[in-house]
């Protein structure tokens, strides 16, 4: 993150639990960007919220799970990745 502090991106993960968990860990190293967090687990005014706040921002990561890749409609974005972080067994 921090060589692209100008860019926006969208991180995607499997499940709630791995958002949240990135989202804390991310906010306590303050990158210097942004750090907004979207998953089902939010209530809908709250969602709908975080997503404008990050299509209005010039530069932003937004971290979700697929929730966020249905139907929703994010320009200007400059990376997508998809995490699959390891589960527990």
């Amino acid at each position: 993150l921090k060589s692209h502090l100008k860019h926006k991106i969208m991180v995607f993960f499997s499940t709630c639990s791995q958002v949240r968990f990135v989202y804390e860990l991310f906010c306590a190293l303050q990158p210097g960007t942004p750090i907004l967090s979207l998953h089902g687990r939010i209530h809908q005014d709250r969602r709908t919220s975080i997503y404008f706040d990050y299509t209005q921002r010039p530069h932003a990561v937004l971290l979700a799970t697929d929730l966020a890749s249905r139907g929703l409609d994010f320009p200007n974005v400059d990376w997508v990745i998809q995490v699959d972080a390891p589960e527990d067994s």
